[in-house]
């Protein structure tokens, strides 16, 4: 029996482009073997690093790549987690760089423990730096008094609280018209509902004494006007105004009135401010009365 070998062979276009290399790229693992003329490549970055200059794709013109863009190191990325005593990082393989939010886990190694008595705490990555790992201190043995120092640690009196994960803080702190939208094992991290704007810090931590750090609040941006408790106003039920708009509001008409007459409401800073009824002819540029002067 006689066997036949066929050989294919592919053409490709001079003006075709392999795969950019773009070190800390994610791209490398899903890219084709060449692209064509004028096709475009996006690009994304490994975690921990960002585009410099925001670009993000890139086009392939005549066998060339056009700019490549460059992944760097994000400033809110952490390099290494520190090294503590007596204790060993677990469930985690071993990368130079970590991604803002991202959490490592220590365990206390045979005969040590963190102060609450356990042996296993988390670090997070905030802002580029790892946030305070545990100690790991020595079981206190049979005959010793159960206390290596005499109390707690001092963190009370010295005005300054340990943060550890925030299940020991029980039920997150309730914010009205906000949510939580990151439920990290060291920090909760809040979102306001649409027209609102959060005010205060975007996380919260859980410290050492059960207490719960600042909360923010969630401030308004809009203004609102009930047409039903202004009798000069048609009634049409609640208004929404946001900040630094402006909405005329029809007037019930009156028997002098030549043309329609409205209300000017305008919302600035979450404080709403109307004018008297005017006909729609007046210029925008109408003289607002503050609410407070209205009756």
């Amino acid at each position: 029996m006689v066997k036949m070998s066929f050989c294919f062979f592919f053409h490709v276009d001079e003006k075709a482009c392999l795969p950019p290399d773009i070190p800390n790229a994610q791209n490398k693992k899903n890219s084709k073997d060449w692209y064509e003329n004028n096709q475009r490549f996006w690009v994304k970055c490994d975690e921990g690093y960002e585009l410099k200059g925001h670009h993000a794709t890139v086009i392939c013109i005549n066998g060339t790549w056009s700019s490549v863009p460059v992944c760097e190191k994000s400033i809110e990325a952490c390099g290494e987690p520190p090294k503590i005593p007596h204790a060993v990082i677990i469930h985690q393989e071993y990368q130079e760089l970590f991604a803002a939010d991202s959490v490592v886990q220590y365990e206390c190694e045979d005969g040590y423990t963190v102060e609450e008595g356990g042996t296993k705490e988390y670090i997070t990555c905030m802002s580029g730096n790892w946030t305070e790992g545990p100690t790991c201190r020595a079981r206190p043995g049979p005959g010793n008094g159960g206390s290596a120092g005499g109390g707690t640690g001092g963190s009370t009196g010295s005005g300054t609280q340990r943060t550890v994960e925030v299940k020991n803080c029980g039920q997150p702190p309730v914010v009205p018209n906000g949510d939580v939208v990151v439920d990290n094992p060291m920090f909760l991290r809040y979102q306001c509902a649409a027209l609102y704007k959060r005010v205060g810090p975007e996380r919260v931590k859980c410290y050492s004494n059960g207490m719960w750090s600042d909360v923010p609040i969630c401030k308004a941006t809009f203004c609102s006007v009930d047409t039903d408790t202004h009798p000069e106003l048609i009634s049409d039920g609640v208004k929404i105004i946001n900040d630094g708009g402006t909405k005329r509001l029809p007037c019930v008409r009156q028997e002098e009135w030549w043309t329609d007459h409205s209300s000017v409401v305008r919302c600035t800073n979450g404080r709403m401010s109307r004018s008297t009824c005017c006909s729609n002819l007046t210029p925008k540029w109408v003289s607002v009365t503050p609410e407070s002067n209205i009756v």
